[in-house]
């Protein structure tokens, strides 16, 4: 055999092993595959969601009467998420996005398919009016998953995904994760921290205290601050950036409704 032939076969060997070994490198193990198959949402891509619905019926306990429902309808904008319903208000976006990361990441620990799902009883499981109904919107679909009744001497909850003939035992935890709240505590997910800023970004600062007037704006090297009121001079940089830094991390401490008028706040 000719050198230029060995070496054309060698070189045609090589970018095969390459190519089968660039191929094989990013393809799921055995092991990962067998972990997807376990999840509830197996195709769950959060970075693609951008509306999330919960339709909540809120019972006296666990199997009592249902005294309310609940609508939480949130967007995803340029900024961040915000809430729709049942207030239009920033939501905590960190917030969600660690919801749904841990959505993504649920292990169903059973489920229940063919004749057995066919012959459930729709009633007794809670599926034929659950308590959440969770729809998770993408520009080109969505996934609808409906949580029912607990499961009899179990920590777990039966579920279905729409589109699928199969009914799932989840944990407690994957149904606390959807139930949203607006009540001020620590699964409220509106937004607690009162100035969407980032110090390093801000270039103007201005304060009225008392009908007095104070501005301050950085100068066109964008590291130095000057006063423009009351009087045009240079000002403290380490003392105007610890100042924006505070103001930057400045939480409410509860949400009250909105007022009609100004005056309706009592100091």
């Amino acid at each position: 055999m000719k050198f230029k032939t060995t070496l054309f076969l060698l070189i045609l060997v090589l970018a095969v092993g390459g190519y089968v070994w660039f191929v094989d490198r990013f393809k799921p193990s055995t092991e990962e595959l067998k972990q997807t198959e376990k999840r509830v949402l197996q195709d769950f891509r959060p970075e693609l969601i951008t509306r999330i619905t919960i339709d909540r019926q809120i019972r006296e306990n666990d199997t009592g009467k249902v005294l309310r429902l609940e609508t939480y309808e949130l967007e995803k904008e340029t900024l961040g998420w915000k809430l729709m319903k049942p207030v239009n208000f920033p939501v905590n976006t960190p917030l969600v996005r660690q919801i749904l990361d841990n959505l993504k990441k649920v292990d169903q620990n059973r489920f229940i398919s063919g004749s057995e799902y066919e012959n459930m009883n729709r009633d007794a499981t809670g599926l034929n009016a659950p308590d959440i109904i969770a729809t998770f919107e993408t520009p080109q679909t969505s996934v609808v998953l409906r949580v029912g009744a607990q499961v009899p001497l179990g920590w777990e909850y039966y579920a279905e995904l729409k589109g699928k003939r199969q009914a799932y035992f989840i944990p407690n935890q994957m149904r606390d994760i959807l139930c949203f709240e607006t009540d001020s505590s620590e699964k409220d997910v509106r937004r607690r921290r009162v100035f969407d800023i980032t110090p390093e970004y801000v270039n103007a600062v201005q304060m009225s205290i008392g009908g007095y007037e104070i501005d301050l704006r950085k100068g066109k090297d964008i590291l130095s601050w000057y006063t423009q009121t009351p009087l045009y001079d240079r000002a403290d940089d380490k003392l105007i950036g610890e100042i924006v830094k505070k103001i930057s991390k400045v939480d409410g401490l509860e949400y009250i409704e909105q007022p009609k008028k100004k005056n309706d706040f009592k100091y």
